[in-house]
C-alpha cells in the first residue's frame, strides 16, 4: 500500500503517455456507449410501451412473470463467468489465454442448458406455486432464451477485453431491439400478442449473439483459440464463481423491495412502486457507459502494479460519472410528479415522492464510481461476495423496519439504505487494499452550485405544470450549469482536458470558455 506523502506527491504529477492514452480511449468509449445505451434503452421503453398496450393486465402479468424466471435464473446460472473472461483477456500475459474465450462458451452454455432441462422438467410444479396453470406453458416458450444468453455475454465479454466499442453498442443495445421491435408490431398486427411478446423478449439475446460472433471474429480469429483445458476452466471457475453469488445478492438488492412490499402493503401501493422501476436507472445510465472500457483499462494497471494511474483512471472516471448523471438526478428528483406524470399519467402521481427519494438516494453510487468493477480488476471477487451479503442483510432489515411505518417510500429508503452499506464496504475495502478512493474535492465541488442553482430553478416553477418539452430544457440548462461549475470552481486537470478534447472533435467546435479556464 502506498503512503500517504507518496500518494499526495503523485496527485501533482503530470499523468504520464500511458494513462493520457488510456483516458482518451475511455473517452471516445464513454461517447459511443452512452449514445448507444440511451438510443438502446429508448427502443426498449418504445417496446415495453407497446407491449403494455396490447396485451389485456392478466395475459401481461403471466408472460411478465415467465420473463422474470428465466431472466432472472438466467442471469445468475452465468456465475459471473463473463467478468472473468474479460478480465482474463485484458491481461499482459497473453501465455495460456487462448482456452479462456471457448472455457466461458463451455461453462455457461452448460450450465444454462441444465437451467432448461430443470424448467422443462418441473414446469408444473412452477406453475402450481405460481397458482396459474399457464406459467408452465409459457415457460417452455422462454427456453431458448437460455441458450442464447450465455452465447451473447461472453461474445460481449470478449468485444469488452478488445475494446470493441462500436460492435459491442451494435450488438448488445442498439441492434437487437432493431431487429426485435418490427417482429414484435407485426405480430401484433396479425393478431398474435402473446407470441410477439415472447418472439420479442427472445430474440433480444438472439440478435445480440449472432452480432456479437460475427464482429468476435475479427478480434479471436479460429486459428488462434484452442479448445479449453482443464486448467483454463478452473482459472476462470475460481475467479468467477464468487461473483456468481454476488450477481444473485445484486438481483435481490434490486428486487426484495418488491417482495417484502407485498408483505405489508395493499397491491395499488405495489402498482405505483413498480411504476417507477424503469426510471431509476438514469441513476446508472453514465456509469454503464464508463464501465465498459474502465474494467480492462484497471486491470491492466493492476497486473502491472501500476497503483498511480489505477488512481487517476478511477478519479477521472468518477469525476465525470457523477458530473453527467447529477443533471439527470436534479431533474428527476426535484420534479418526480411532472416526470411521472409525463411518462405513465396522472394516475401514478402518487409515487412521486418515492421516485425522488429513490434516484436522489442512489446518487451515491455515483459518488463512488466503478468501485465494483474496481474490486473485479485487482481479482478480490470474494471481497466483492461479502460486501454484497452485507448489502442485501442491511436491505433485509431496512425494509422489515421502514415498510411497516412508511409504505412505498419506506421501500426506497431501504434500498438507499442497502445500495449505500454495500458500495462504502467496496470502496473501504479498496482503499485499505491499495490505498485509493474516490472522493476527491474536485469530484464534489462542482455539485454544489448546481445543486443551489436546481433548488432555486425549482422554487421558481413549483406552481407550474410542466410538459415534456420543458423538463428537457431544464435538463439541459442543468447539465451547462454543472459543466461551468466544473470551470469555476477549478476542478479540472489534464487528463480532463483530453476528455474535452475528444468531445470537441466529435461535435467539431471549440469550447473557448472552457479552455480559457483551463489554460
Amino acid at each position: 500500500m502506498q503512503s500517504k506523502s507518496h500518494k499526495a506527491v503523485c496527485r501533482h504529477e503530470k499523468p504520464p503517455n500511458e494513462i493520457m492514452k488510456d483516458i482518451g480511449n475511455l473517452a471516445k468509449s464513454v461517447s459511443l456507449v452512452f449514445i448507444g445505451t440511451v438510443l438502446g434503452q429508448a427502443l426498449g421503453l418504445l417496446g415495453e410501451l407497446i407491449i403494455i398496450r396490447s396485451v389485456a393486465p392478466d395475459v401481461l402479468g403471466r408472460l411478465g412473470l415467465a420473463y422474470a424466471v428465466v431472466s432472472t435464473l438466467g442471469t445468475i446460472v452465468l456465475f459471473g463467468v463473463p467478468s472473468g473472461v474479460t478480465r482474463y483477456l485484458s491481461t499482459d500475459d497473453n501465455q495460456n489465454q487462448t482456452g479462456i474465450l471457448p472455457s466461458g462458451y463451455v461453462i455457461t452454455l452448460l450450465s444454462s442448458s441444465i437451467l432448461a432441462l430443470l424448467l422443462f422438467i418441473f414446469r408444473a410444479e412452477i406453475s402450481s406455486i405460481a397458482g396459474d396453470t399457464d406459467i408452465g406453458r409459457i415457460l417452455v416458450f422462454f427456453l431458448p432464451y437460455l441458450l442464447v444468453l450465455p452465447i451473447a455475454r461472453i461474445s460481449f465479454a470478449g468485444l469488452r477485453s478488445d475494446h470493441r466499442t462500436k460492435a459491442a453498442v451494435i450488438s448488445k443495445w442498439v441492434g437487437p431491439r432493431i431487429v426485435a421491435l418490427p417482429l414484435l408490431i407485426i405480430a401484433i398486427y396479425l393478431g398474435q400478442s402473446e407470441t410477439g411478446v415472447i418472439l420479442y423478449w427472445v430474440m433480444i439475446p438472439a440478435t445480440a449473439s449472432i452480432l456479437s460472433l460475427w464482429f468476435l471474429r475479427t478480434s479471436f480469429k479460429l486459428s488462434e483459440v484452442s479448445t479449453p483445458t482443464q486448467e483454463e476452466i478452473r482459472k476462470l471457475w475460481r475467479y468467477s464463481w464468487p461473483l456468481a453469488v454476488s450477481v444473485s445478492l445484486t438481483i435481490l438488492l434490486t428486487r426484495l423491495d418488491i417482495l417484502m412490499l407485498s408483505l405489508f402493503v395493499d397491491s395499488t401501493s405495489i402498482g405505483y412502486y413498480r411504476s417507477i422501476q424503469p426510471l431509476r436507472q438514469v441513476t446508472t445510465l453514465v456509469s454503464a457507459s464508463f464501465g465498459f472500457l474502465f474494467l480492462p483499462l484497471a486491470t491492466k494497471y493492476y497486473e502491472s502494479h501500476n497503483i498511480v494511474q489505477l488512481d487517476k483512471l478511477y478519479s477521472t472516471s468518477t469525476k465525470w460519472i457523477a458530473t453527467l448523471t447529477f443533471p439527470f438526478i436534479l431533474v428527476f428528483a426535484l420534479f418526480s410528479n411532472d416526470v411521472i406524470r409525463v411518462f405513465f399519467g396522472a394516475e401514478y402521481t402518487p409515487a412521486s415522492l418515492t421516485l425522488s427519494i429513490l434516484v436522489g438516494g442512489l446518487f451515491f453510487r455515483s459518488l463512488v464510481g466503478l468501485d465494483t468493477d474496481l474490486l473485479k480488476a485487482i481479482n478480490r471477487t470474494k471481497i466483492e461476495l461479502v460486501c454484497a451479503v452485507v448489502g442485501v442483510i442491511s436491505n433485509i432489515l431496512l425494509n422489515y423496519l421502514l415498510i411497516p411505518r412508511f409504505g412505498i417510500e419506506g421501500a426506497a429508503l431501504a434500498t438507499i439504505g442497502g445500495f449505500f452499506i454495500y458500495n462504502l464496504t467496496e470502496v473501504l475495502i479498496i482503499y485499505a487494499v491499495i490505498g485509493i478512493h474516490p472522493f476527491k474535492m474536485n469530484n464534489l465541488k462542482p455539485l454544489i452550485p448546481s445543486m443551489v442553482f436546481a433548488v432555486l430553478t425549482h422554487q421558481f416553477l413549483i406552481s407550474y405544470r410542466l410538459n415534456i418539452f420543458y423538463l428537457i430544457l431544464i435538463g439541459i440548462s442543468y447539465t451547462l450549469i454543472q459543466l461551468l461549475a466544473l470551470v469555476f470552481t477549478n476542478s479540472l486537470d489534464e487528463s480532463d482536458l483530453l476528455l474535452i478534447q475528444k468531445f470537441e472533435s466529435r461535435i467539431d467546435y471549440k469550447i473557448p470558455v472552457v479552455r480559457s479556464f483551463i489554460d
